[in-house]
């Protein structure tokens, strides 16, 4: 009995070291990819000042990563600055979606970069009243050692 008593106390205490050190860990840091879409979000959050903060749309994102696949070559890395803004507006809504690819060494200045690529492709088009987004999407992508952001926007003129 005191044998059986001695090994089930060791089976504890083995298991109790085992929950232990299975337990410690740190956090895992981000990707510099989720850490260039974060920064994104912020800056264009901070920019709404008082307005509905927005989150990173998941259906945008998509489009965000379709767009940054059309605007990156791939195997070179090359940033193909004439494929890196489209601008569409909704004929029956009014809606203008607004698509834009800058290199992550720019998301500093990020909605400047994105109001003057916009600017620069359709001067019709007024979407520096960021209160008017509705849905923003972000995503980001590293190819052959830089960090690209793509960043989707819908604006609404009306709202």
């Amino acid at each position: 009995m005191k044998m059986l008593k001695k090994l089930a106390a060791l089976a504890l205490a083995a298991t109790m070291v085992l929950v232990l050190f299975t337990a410690c860990g740190g956090d895992t840091a981000q990707s510099p990819e989720a850490q260039a879409e974060a920064q994104a979000m912020s800056a264009i959050n901070a920019k709404r000042g008082t307005a509905v903060q927005l989150s990173n749309d998941a259906e945008l994102k998509q489009d965000a990563e379709k767009f940054l696949d059309t605007a990156v070559d791939i195997n070179t890395g090359a940033w193909k600055i004439f494929n890196a803004v489209d601008v569409n507006r909704d004929k029956n809504t009014g809606v203008i979606t607004v698509k834009v690819v800058v290199k992550n060494e720019y998301t500093g200045k990020l909605l400047e970069n994105f109001f003057e690529l916009v600017n620069s492709k359709d001067k019709n088009v007024d979407i520096s009243a960021v209160g008017r987004w509705t849905k923003v999407g972000v995503a980001a992508k590293t190819v052959k050692g830089n960090t690209y952001v793509s960043v989707v926007v819908q604006v609404d003129p009306n709202a």
